[in-house]
């Protein structure tokens, strides 16, 4: 008999797409399966899609709460599950038919704490892009240290994305994780715990989740309050690298700079002058580090160079090269 294996889908407005992602889950070809439905307080008919769903379907359990963020509804879901081994699903993704029986395997075969596959981005117009491991076949797999997982995450050079999903946990060695409550940046908060835990982790390159485009999405809009969260969560991120593995400092101070980079464009016109010089500051306090990084991206070495000659000069050129692109 196989183990019980929970699935753990936040629910929030997505009637639109729900059925797709429970039907891809409920055929899945590995059956035994618990199917975690946490409606976070949905407006709309999403909570009663997921409760017809669960009158035909015996595995699938619904649970209504207010509505308080996919953090702590991603909390609840892990702290509700029976199975020996859990996974999370967004409710407007949707899997392969394979993608739990693929990961089970070869979590086993490897002996690994968790299990990894490639993604493909879905846009809306039907066409998927696999960004990951191009240059390798689908046969490819290949396992790493939670530790070292971290540090090329944080230098973006990492096969496993900071995402919560498309992945599966042996629950004995991960245990219960609490997702910090941002609305960027806390799957990769969550995920540290994930491999600080992870003794081994495998990768298969076969894309057997499907991560939809969509323009509603938080990731997708323009909220400033979005962007400083990854100012905020970056921070974060930086302290827990230095205090998981102090010899993570460069490697933190890298991915610190990177969102700040980005957040300092993303604001550059808008009216939010004290979490520009929040931003700016920050730079300030770490260009020197990543200069000197050997590991640095060169984009990156590059804006902190520039950024000594003054923030305008660096507003410039990445202006121009975007028109240019």
């Amino acid at each position: 008999m196989y183990p019980l294996i929970s699935i753990i889908i936040p629910v929030y407005n997505v009637e639109k797409y729900i059925e797709n992602c429970l039907n891809s889950v409920i055929n899945q070809t590995y059956d035994n399966l618990e199917i975690l439905l946490i409606d976070d307080g949905s407006t709309d008919s999403s909570g009663n899609i997921c409760d017809k769903y669960a009158e035909t379907d015996s595995r699938i359990k619904v649970i209504h709460k207010e509505n308080s963020g996919v953090a702590d509804t991603r909390t609840l879901g892990v702290s509700r599950c029976n199975g020996e081994y859990y996974s999370f699903i967004d409710s407007d993704d949707y899997i392969d038919k394979e993608y739990i029986r693929a990961l089970y395997e070869a979590l086993i075969e490897h002996q690994a704490d968790i299990a990894c596959c490639a993604i493909a981005y879905v846009y809306p117009d039907g066409k998927k892009f696999c960004p990951l491991c191009q240059d390798k076949d689908d046969s490819f797999v290949t396992t790493s240290k939670g530790i070292d997982i971290i540090e090329d995450i944080l230098y973006g050079r990492s096969l496993y994305l900071p995402s919560c999903c498309l992945k599966l946990y042996k629950k004995s060695k991960i245990g219960n994780i609490v997702f910090p409550k941002y609305k960027i940046g806390e799957d990769f908060l969550a995920s540290m715990d994930f491999y600080e835990k992870a003794d081994k982790v495998v990768f298969i390159n076969k894309q057997y989740y499907y991560y939809l485009q969509n323009d509603g999405s938080v990731m997708h809009s323009d909220d400033p309050q979005k962007y400083y969260d990854m100012v905020m969560s970056g921070e974060e991120i930086y302290k827990k690298a230095i205090k998981i593995k102090p010899a993570l400092k460069k490697a933190a101070a890298h991915y610190l700079m990177e969102m700040n980079m980005v957040v300092l464009m993303k604001l550059q016109n808008s009216n939010h002058k004290d979490k520009i010089e929040t931003v700016k500051n920050n730079i300030k306090k770490h260009r020197k580090t990543v200069i000197i990084d050997k590991n640095t991206k060169p984009r990156i070495r590059i804006g902190c160079i520039v950024s000594f000659f003054g923030f305008r000069l660096l507003f410039f050129i990445r202006n121009l090269t975007t028109k240019q692109v």
